[in-house]
């Protein structure tokens, strides 16, 4: 059963990328981005499953690499990045500039995220992704909003 959570956890092994391993989920996130975006209920059934397996397994996944919020846990960066580009105009410069903006929101943590990113288990872990793929998605729209007005 551990490994079942951590291959969940590190979404698919990517989490254990020595080099940025946030981001290394979120580029497995893209691809499923990419191969689901055209088609609004595989997105969306896409992305409430990756939640739902978030919450199950980020917190006993913590436990089991023994740290809180260990680097390989990496399937919230996943969550957060599809929450980023949830209904946004496909393009390549939108996809791009979205992806950049949730890395830099979920590094930063403006408040609440860091916050939020306190509270123990899978909450904790997942929460904070949660919001800053929330914030960018609303940010990103906003923006949209000004240059086409």
């Amino acid at each position: 059963m551990n490994k079942l959570i951590k291959l969940i956890a590190t979404f698919g092994g990517l989490g254990y990328s020595k080099i940025a391993p946030g981001t290394t989920g979120c580029l497995g996130a893209a691809a499923i981005y990419l191969l689901v975006r055209q088609n609004i209920i595989l997105y969306s059934a896409s992305l409430l499953i990756l939640l739902l397996l978030g919450f199950a397994v980020s917190g006993r996944a913590e436990n089991i690499f023994k740290a809180k919020d260990a680097k390989p846990i990496v399937i919230d960066d996943a969550c957060g990045l599809l929450i980023s580009l949830f209904l946004i105009p496909f393009s390549l410069t939108n996809f791009i500039i979205v992806f950049l903006l949730f890395r830099t929101v979920d590094i930063i943590k403006p408040f609440p995220i860091k916050r939020v990113e306190g509270l123990a288990g899978s909450l904790g872990i997942m929460a904070d992704d949660i919001i800053a793929g929330l914030y960018c998605n609303i940010l990103f729209r906003l923006a949209l909003k000004i240059i086409y007005s």
